[in-house]
């Protein structure tokens, strides 16, 4: 299953380049992320890597001062959860049968 990747909007840049001026303790996937995002390498990021931004942005918050709509941004963000995978037909199927008992 592909995940929809999208261009990183403005204030996902902003947030970025303050991100990656914050200090990590090494060898960790935040440290990368900031690194990749303050680099520039990283240009597009799918559902789960913004909410994944939003948790590390989060988790060293005390090193990154944001504005009121940053702030928005990662808490929205921090709420987002997966949509659930499909059903299988097999088991769809199985389900309708239940329901019409």
């Amino acid at each position: 299953m592909a995940r929809e990747m999208r261009p990183l909007s403005e204030i996902e840049r902003s947030i970025a380049s303050k991100y990656s001026r914050a200090n990590f303790p090494p060898a960790t996937a935040a440290k990368r992320l900031a690194r990749d995002l303050g680099s520039g390498h990283i240009q597009q990021l799918s559902d789960k890597g913004r909410a994944f931004l939003a948790y590390c942005v989060n988790r060293y918050r005390r090193q990154v001062s944001l504005t009121v709509e940053e702030t928005e941004w990662v808490q929205f963000w921090l709420s987002w959860q997966e949509p659930p995978p499909p059903l299988p037909p097999s088991l769809m199927r199985f389900l309708a049968k239940e329901e019409t008992r």
